[in-house]
């Protein structure tokens, strides 16, 4: 077999032609044989090849950085994607630590969401999908590294097509927190317009999505926070999440007073969201009706959940555990997901639901940028721009 490289342009896109036996030359291999594509345009991306803090073992890598994962596309079929804005959520750091249950292999790029422009779809994929070059697209499942400028996968169906009319930054945030938020007040009590809900961790990304997503179906929300050590801070955040459509703000050190057991007891919330864990949460299952559901989908306080006996037995407060990611890969929730994504893009467009976020540059400031997502009372989602 001879091999014979073609260089195309300004695009620097190689593309390999194979002289088969029997003399036969193939100039643009199809979809029954091999190809290997290398994109070298302006490529930047976060990288680690070991675990740990990730001010520690993240690099900058350019063009020479490229993984031989991303470049070789077998039997000519892949899809090359421009990514455009990825945030930085809490899974990328424990991902990043080695502490998160799923993860890619070493080495690997930093990032599982983020939003991005479909630039080529190559061999037969580029007739059958409903993705077409030009489409924005979100990645259809974690792992795939999103913290860098260009992603080279080996099918378009790793990639969901989204509206391109919506802000870049809310795209690049649409299938973490907000799609959190829609599954557990949807999947766990049948809510109707009136009744109420319980959640800590409120001024979080999901627990901020909840509150948008409660004011938009009539659902009365009630929103535990921490203390800061500035009372001023601490008012401009109770306002926020008022603003943000919140009908009662509590801090976690009145839970267990006379004014929170009343408010309870008259509203009756039905579901309680816990993201925090330890005694934020023991403290807010206190409170619950009987038969109510907890759903705990985080530890922010890395500590247990202590449960008094007795609101198993006579209170019957049923609890449940909810990951995003898990609830993706199950292949019978495919429809569920675009409705949900569909519904979802509908409030963004409609000005009824956003996040919060801040945009800075991974090339320029990336461990500024790390520091600021892992800073504790933080209300904003910080966003990496990876065009600058």
């Amino acid at each position: 077999k001879a091999l014979t490289f073609h260089s195309i342009n300004s695009s620097t896109i190689i593309s390999m032609s194979l002289l088969l036996k029997g003399g036969k030359s193939v100039s643009r291999v199809s979809a029954l044989q091999w190809r290997c594509v290398v994109s070298c345009r302006c490529f930047s991306a976060l990288k680690y090849e070991a675990h740990g803090a990730p001010l520690d073992v993240l690099k900058l890598a350019s063009d020479e950085g490229v993984s031989v994962h991303d470049v070789v596309l077998e039997r000519g079929e892949g899809v090359e994607v421009k990514m455009l804005r990825a945030p930085i959520n809490p899974a990328d750091i424990n991902q990043i630590e080695g502490v998160y249950p799923k993860s890619p292999p070493l080495p690997a790029f930093g990032g599982n969401e983020g939003v991005g422009v479909v630039e080529r779809i190559f061999g037969s994929s580029s007739s059958s999908s409903h993705i077409k070059e030009g489409d924005y697209v979100i990645p259809r499942f974690s792992c795939l590294g999103t913290w860098r400028s260009r992603i080279l996968s080996s099918s378009v169906d790793d990639f969901i097509k989204v509206n391109k009319q919506l802000p870049l930054n809310q795209l690049a945030t649409l299938s973490v927190n907000p799609s959190t938020a829609y599954r557990m007040i949807k999947d766990f009590v049948p809510l109707q317009q009136g009744d109420s809900l319980i959640q800590n961790g409120a001024t979080s990304a999901v627990g901020q999505a909840v509150i948008q997503l409660c004011k938009i179906w009539g659902i009365s929300s009630i929103n535990i926070i921490r203390r800061t050590q500035d009372e001023t801070v601490d008012a401009e955040r109770v306002a926020y999440l008022h603003h943000l459509g919140a009908t009662h703000v509590v801090f976690d050190d009145q839970l267990r007073s006379s004014n929170t057991h009343n408010l309870l007891k008259e509203s009756r919330p039905m579901l309680a969201l816990n993201c925090v864990g330890g005694k934020s949460a023991t403290d807010m299952c206190r409170g619950l009706p009987h038969g109510s559901h907890v759903v705990t989908y985080g530890g922010m306080a890395r500590k247990p959940t202590m449960l008094p006996t007795g609101l198993l037995i006579f209170n019957d407060i049923h609890f449940h555990g909810f990951w995003m990611t898990r609830w993706n890969d199950q292949i019978d929730n495919e429809m569920k997901r675009a409705h949900m994504l569909d519904d979802l893009q509908g409030m963004i467009l409609g000005g009824e639901l956003k996040t919060n976020t801040e945009l800075m540059s991974m090339e320029k400031n990336w461990e500024s940028a790390i520091t600021k997502a892992t800073a504790p009372h933080k209300l904003n989602k910080i966003v990496l721009d990876l065009l600058n």
